[in-house]
């Protein structure tokens, strides 16, 4: 995505999607850590299979 400025990203992007629970911490206990990943939980599955299911 050649996204170069993390605030931005992480304001923008980042914070809305997981307060809309479209995507969830790995390590919720530990936000900063360097080993957080983000998955997808069942909303953003459905989220992502109701956006794109046009397209297949």
């Amino acid at each position: 995505m050649h996204l170069k400025h993390r605030a931005h990203f992480r304001q923008h992007y980042l914070t809305p999607a997981l307060q809309a629970e479209f995507i969830e911490m790995t390590l919720p206990e530990t936000p900063n850590s360097r080993l957080q990943q983000y998955r997808l939980p069942p909303k953003g599955q459905r989220f992502l299979q109701d956006t794109f299911k046009d397209l297949t």
